[in-house]
């Protein structure tokens, strides 16, 4: 029987080999560019100047203006890539890594924020808070977190009788309970010092719209913590919840 994805296996393959090729005696000429996703091994670093694990991506979708490309990451294969900035990257960020001199490399860019002078709320420790931010996720943590984007916006009328606010910071994705089924969003709020993470969920065939319990919480002040940049790498999982959960979120 014919291998459909043979050219898929080939291509994916080819890519992993150039990129983790060793870099002796070869020049900056003999090596392509690849696009590279970021991933926590088994935490992600803080900052930029720092080299970051990615997994090779190999790239598809019939060429034409407009048309949708995927994406595929190579799992099996992790490349340590130098970030050089001007942004720190994000777990699941794509960056196209080049090899300079004897390293790979790769830039992230993005403003911090979205250049409107970011999110205000109200008793917070930190002033501004950009309006975009990335949630990691390292180690075991049992499907309760997931790897976002968390944005600041108009609360959904959907969620208004939950006390959120006129404004907050939702995740752009809904996710499904594992065990009831119900589809939830990431809420981050702060009072004072704390910054808390939780879920709110959306409403279904078992009734309103509800709001989870804090899920974990970090305090501006400990080391890792600070609010330019922003940074929240060092916080507390629920009580009961596995320790060695590690959530980061990040500009």
């Amino acid at each position: 029987m014919r291998d459909l994805f043979s050219p898929i296996r080939y291509r994916q393959g080819r890519d992993a080999a150039d990129a983790t090729r060793p870099a002796t005696g070869r020049g900056p000429g003999q090596f392509p560019s690849f696009v590279g996703r970021v991933t926590a091994n088994p935490v992600l670093p803080v900052g930029t100047n720092r080299y970051y694990s990615v997994h090779p991506v190999a790239v598809f979708g019939v060429e034409g203006e407009g048309n949708l490309a995927t994406l595929m990451p190579d799992t099996s294969t992790t490349v340590l890539v130098c970030v050089i900035g001007p942004k720190a990257p994000a777990v699941n960020d794509d960056l196209v890594c080049r090899f300079v001199g004897n390293r790979w490399v790769a830039e992230r860019f993005g403003a911090k924020g979205n250049g409107d002078g970011g999110a205000t709320i109200r008793g917070c420790a930190c002033v501004t808070i950009p309006t975009v931010l990335h949630m990691s996720v390292s180690g075991p943590c049992e499907g309760v977190f997931q790897p976002c984007v968390i944005q600041y916006g108009p609360t959904p009328a959907n969620l208004s009788g939950l006390n959120l606010g006129a404004n907050c910071f939702l995740s752009t994705t809904t996710f499904v309970d594992d065990f009831s089924g119900i589809g939830y969003r990431y809420n981050l709020q702060c009072d004072t010092i704390f910054f808390r993470l939780s879920r709110v969920y959306l409403p279904s065939a078992y009734g309103g719209a509800f709001h989870d319990s804090s899920i974990y919480s970090w305090s501006i002040g400990q080391p890792g913590n600070t609010c330019h940049p922003f940074l929240l790498s060092t916080g507390y999982i629920y009580p009961g919840g596995n320790t060695n959960c590690i959530v980061t979120i990040s500009e």
